[in-house]
């Protein structure tokens, strides 16, 4: 599964469209990240869908997501500020 979060102020317009029934609709792409897990965790990014002759546009993003089947290494509370010094036995 895949988590995603969209901002919707970044969502063009133009691009929306209107079915019949009056419901609003735009086209994005979900695409996962060519370099892996960002620092924020997310795996995915979202863009708003070209037409051809709109190729050489720059994408809009307009959000990201997240592979909840991807495993988060969690920190071990001990590991965290431990060195080998801190076995010297001292009170503080």
């Amino acid at each position: 599964m895949i988590k995603i979060s969209v901002n919707l102020s970044k969502l063009p317009k133009e691009k929306m469209t209107t079915s019949k029934n009056g419901e609003k609709w735009i086209n994005l792409i979900l695409w996962d990240n060519k370099d892996g897990v960002d620092k924020f965790g997310n795996t995915h990014s979202l863009t708003v869908s070209k037409a051809k002759e709109e190729k050489e546009q720059p994408n809009v993003y307009v959000g990201n997501g997240k592979d909840s089947s991807v495993p988060v290494a969690p920190v071990a509370p001990n590991a965290i500020g431990k060195s080998d010094s801190d076995d010297d036995d001292l009170p503080f």
